[in-house]
């Protein structure tokens, strides 16, 4: 039993480190919009420092077909543009059911052809009279080495569990 036991923890071990290399993914960061009122909710994920962003306009920068859930729905949004603050600053999502355009914040640090994304919560307003004030929120999203490293620790105290139970 002893040698069952030391087998399975050395193999939970050398499952936990190669979960934990690094798996030099591009940090991502997700985007949560809750309008105040009006449309559904908007979620996406985009690089931290998207070099190069898929094109660039004087007044900010855009990504193109970008996987995104309104209201539980996967849908693509054709492009979400992000204004600096000569521009108003706030985001635009096109070719949705709802085109969601605001206004506030420059929600990015650095060049329209460099940027970073400013992590945190950004009130934003309606940009004219299309859609819709709403609070966003940048986060960091967890890297899959983190999953796959939390993963396999969860499945190693499992296994020591199930054998002082047996």
């Amino acid at each position: 039993m002893f040698s069952t036991f030391r087998n399975t923890a050395l193999a939970a071990t050398i499952l936990a480190l190669i979960g934990a290399l690094p798996a030099h993914a591009v940090p991502m960061v997700h985007f949560d919009f809750v309008p105040t009122s009006g449309p559904d909710e908007l979620l996406f994920d985009l690089p931290a420092s998207p070099t190069p962003p898929s094109f660039t306009v004087a007044s900010g920068f855009g990504m193109t077909s970008v996987p995104v859930t309104v209201g539980g729905v996967s849908e693509t949004a054709s492009s979400i543009v992000f204004f600096d603050s000569t521009s108003s600053g706030g985001f635009e999502a096109n070719g949705l059911s709802v085109i969601y355009a605001t206004q506030g914040a420059q929600l990015f640090s650095g060049s329209n052809g460099m940027p970073t994304f400013s992590v945190g919560v950004h009130v934003l307003a309606p940009f004219l009279a299309a859609c819709c004030a709403g609070t966003l929120t940048i986060s960091n999203a967890p890297e899959p080495a983190s999953l796959t490293l939390m993963a396999m620790g969860l499945a190693g105290l499992g296994v020591v569990l199930r054998t002082r139970r047996a």
